[in-house]
């Protein structure tokens, strides 16, 4: 059901703020797509989802950040995500987070990954991150 704000419509997720992405190869950094932040709507909430990662290396982690910015530049945020890999070659487990964004003065979100060096090949995992609307 689509919500009415100041004659602009918006579902509890839209399709078109939503990005799916690829997790980086061992030893690299990787973004999310960035999603605009519509200024017009005061109450959106961040989600993030990883799925199991079954080639998460023992005591490997992946770490996500929640990166605010304006598209050319981004800052941490105190929301993070870490996976670790488990024994006996059972990878990382699956997570998320959904975090109220509320008068942000940024324009653009979006999840920062960095996969230790040995941490295994999990660049078949895709991501996902998307901005809902909250209110």
């Amino acid at each position: 059901m689509a919500t009415k704000l100041d004659s602009i419509y918006y579902s509890a997720e839209d399709a078109s703020l939503k990005e799916t992405d690829a997790i980086p190869a061992a030893a690299a950094t990787g973004y999310t797509t960035a999603i605009e932040i519509d200024k017009g709507v005061r109450h959106w909430e961040h989600y993030f989802s990883i799925p199991a990662t079954p080639d998460l290396v023992e005591a490997k982690t992946i770490i996500c950040t929640l990166q605010l910015g304006d598209g050319s530049s981004y800052a941490d945020t105190d929301t993070t995500l870490t996976v670790t890999g488990a024994a006996q070659a059972a990878g990382g487990a699956a997570d998320s987070w959904q975090v109220a964004l509320t008068d942000t003065e940024d324009t653009y979100c979006r999840v920062k990954m960095v996969v230790l060096t040995g941490a295994g090949d999990n660049t078949g995992v895709d991501v996902t991150t998307a901005l809902r609307f909250a209110g």
